[in-house]
């Protein structure tokens, strides 16, 4: 497991060149809405935490950024409803209750 970023951003190039994605057609993650070349950075690695991190409300009401903080959708490029589908993939409960309306 990689606990820093540099690691981590290291050990996603190295899957993405051992393991080239596939085209599938039937395959709902293969659209050509994500940028699957070049190399992968250490910011945008960050940027991503930054916003996973927020978790499903934020994702949910279209607020993955605060106004002032733009920064991580500089780096990203992630909609608030791929940020929805991955957290609930990952474990976040779809019948958490917002507390702000």
């Amino acid at each position: 497991a990689c606990r820093k970023p540099k690691q981590f951003c290291a050990l996603c190039n190295t899957w993405r060149q051992k393991y080239p994605a596939k085209k599938n057609d039937d395959d709902d993650h293969s659209s050509n809405t994500h940028n699957t070349k070049g190399r992968i950075t250490i910011q945008q690695i960050e940027s991503f935490d930054t916003l996973f991190q927020r978790g499903l409300m934020p994702a949910s009401r279209n607020e993955l950024c605060q106004s002032n903080n733009t920064w991580p959708l500089e780096n990203v490029n992630v909609s608030s409803g791929d940020m929805i589908e991955l957290l609930v993939q990952h474990g976040a409960n779809p019948l958490e209750r917002d507390a702000r309306g």
